[in-house]
């Protein structure tokens, strides 16, 4: 009952009528998924880029790096739930607004990560093939930039990070950027 009466009158009667532990339940579930994918991008930066374990690793001994990596699961649920609980006037098309803005930042910000990263990429492949790397940033520059590791610490993390930039202050994907992938990809 205690869960029934936290989840308000506010929110059922905003959604016509919706029994309240439905409308806790659902708004429960909704913003759990939006953790999960939170802590699955922060566990896939901390484990692809920083060469932490992963949380699988946590049941294989994986050691206390793996452990804090699942534990990122656990507190994003808590917080989560924890955030519906103590909305409870707010009902379900307001959480909706909220989840699609989440969702569109996200494509934005892979979108132009993968923009970036991908043309300076294409830029670095190019200089290296024609053999103007050495000449333009130096042989040992030239030499790093053909290592995965040097290019993916020093160039493509700035560029995902200036995707993500692009993404806080440009509120829309842009037509003639989709059409250039799909031309330069063909």
């Amino acid at each position: 009952m205690a869960l029934m009466s936290r989840a308000g009158s506010a929110s059922a009667s905003a959604d016509h009528g919706t029994p309240e532990l439905t409308v806790f339940l659902s708004r429960c579930f909704a913003w759990c998924v939006v953790a999960a994918m939170t802590v699955f991008l922060l566990n896939n930066y901390l484990t692809n880029w920083r060469g932490w374990p992963g949380p699988a690793a946590s049941f294989s001994g994986g050691g206390a790096l793996a452990w804090v990596q699942a534990a990122l699961y656990v507190a994003g649920f808590a917080v989560a739930i924890g955030y519906v609980w103590r909305t409870p006037q707010q009902g379900l098309r307001p959480d909706s607004e909220i989840i699609y803005g989440v969702t569109a930042f996200i494509v934005r910000a892979a979108f132009w990560a993968v923009v970036l990263v991908g043309l300076t990429d294409m830029v670095i492949s190019f200089m290296r093939v024609e053999g103007l790397l050495p000449g333009v940033f130096g042989q040992e520059l030239a030499t790093d930039l053909s290592r995965s590791q040097f290019r993916g610490q020093y160039v493509h993390f700035p560029m995902a990070v200036a995707g993500i930039l692009i993404a806080v202050f440009n509120r829309g994907l842009g037509f003639h950027w989709l059409s250039l992938l799909v031309v330069a990809a063909e």
